[in-house]
């Protein structure tokens, strides 16, 4: 696995030595992540959410605080 980044304003890119193991809540996300990651293949072959559905969910969250505030129904941006 190559992890590409920005380190002080230059491009670099880095293959990390070995991968922690993580024993959290999203542990199950973080392996089905690296899978993905290791066989060049998208999250959700693996039946995990893909970065569309995040960003969906997320603006329906915002929705939900932007309309409490308002008192109102507000749309989806």
């Amino acid at each position: 696995m190559t992890i590409y980044r920005e380190e002080f304003g230059t491009l670099t890119d880095a293959k990390p030595g070995w991968l922690p193991r993580v024993e959290s809540s999203h542990g199950e996300e973080i392996k089905v992540f690296v899978k993905a990651a290791k066989q060049g293949v998208p999250v959700d072959s693996f039946g995990a959410a893909t970065g569309e559905q995040a960003l969906m969910v997320t603006q329906i969250m915002d929705a939900i605080y932007a309309s409490s505030e308002a008192g109102k129904e507000v749309p989806i941006q």
